[in-house]
């Protein structure tokens, strides 16, 4: 394996154990330290890839939005009307009760943290409604 391939996967790794932290945790509580436990990446590999927590926090939103892009793209493909697609979409939340009773929906509790006490970083989480809004 190519050093390029082996760091974009401890890159994706980290990106994927950071985005189920902003999820449970949410990005006050978390840190560089929960980061390396959830990736099991150590800290100092982290810090490579990502040098603040902003940093991390963009390209968790990236990953979101190219997984949303596709999901959408694949949804034109295969759900023929609007309104099937509404009702598709409606769907995700009953998909997954469990963590939507327990910690809300990902979007809106992370734009809702971040409003809270970043209003500068919500822009940066924003572009996940803006791409359903736009669809």
């Amino acid at each position: 394996m190519a050093v390029h391939d082996k760091s974009e996967q401890v890159r994706l790794q980290i990106i994927r154990a950071t985005d189920d932290l902003l999820y449970h945790k949410g990005y006050n509580m978390m840190s560089f330290s929960d980061i390396a436990d959830a990736s099991g990446v150590p800290r100092g590999n982290i810090n490579y890839h990502f040098k603040t927590k902003q940093a991390v926090l963009s390209a968790v939103v990236d990953y979101r939005l190219a997984n949303m892009k596709m999901m959408l793209t694949q949804w034109d493909l295969t759900i023929p009307t609007p309104l099937a697609r509404l009702k598709r979409y409606a769907q995700i939340p009953l998909n997954e009760k469990t963590n939507v009773t327990q910690y809300g929906c990902p979007m809106g509790s992370l734009n809702t943290e971040l409003a809270k006490h970043q209003p500068e970083l919500q822009t940066v989480s924003l572009a996940q409604f803006e791409l359903f809004r736009g669809s």
